[in-house]
């Protein structure tokens, strides 16, 4: 950035010629200075920048290997559980059917058995009711016998 033209004016009649160019050339000196200053920065931004996105990058790759790795852990475990499960509810099922087919042979047993009972309790009540039966007409038999007897 030039030195304006009124400073340096101001310069020369304060300081007299020799000062004011000396302070001049300085002050340029300064100007152009900061401006490769500031390309410094920025190139050391950029730098910083550039090894930042390549530290992240590395980051990003150990983060996807590991979770990859976790990933893998976490399927083989629940291949592994996933597998338990099923010989477990394997075994539940084949102990369900097998008492299931336990309590239909104690049915059928047990209807058997009902089955026997109730046809020996038919037979016995129609012997009562026969019993009855006759007892009746012996009964009635003896008092139209009787009547007819006394008339």
């Amino acid at each position: 950035m030039p030195i304006a033209a009124r400073l340096t004016r101001k310069l020369h009649e304060v300081f007299g010629q020799e000062a004011a160019e000396a302070m001049v050339d300085w002050m340029q000196r300064v100007d152009s200075s900061r401006d490769d200053l500031r390309e410094l920065n920025d190139l050391s931004f950029a730098r910083f920048d550039a090894r930042l996105g390549e530290r992240i990058a590395e980051t990003e790759a150990r983060l996807d290997v590991k979770i990859a790795q976790l990933d893998a852990k976490l399927d083989a475990k629940l291949g592994a559980l996933d597998a338990k499960l099923d010989g477990r509810v394997e075994a539940l099922s084949a102990s369900v059917d097998a008492r299931i087919a336990e309590l239909r042979l104690e049915m059928h047993s047990g209807f058997a058995r009902m089955e026997t009972l109730m046809e020996r309790h038919k037979v016995e009540l129609t012997r009562w009711a026969l019993g009855f039966w006759l007892a009746s007409l012996v009964s009635l038999a003896g008092t139209l016998a009787a009547l007819n007897r006394h008339p």
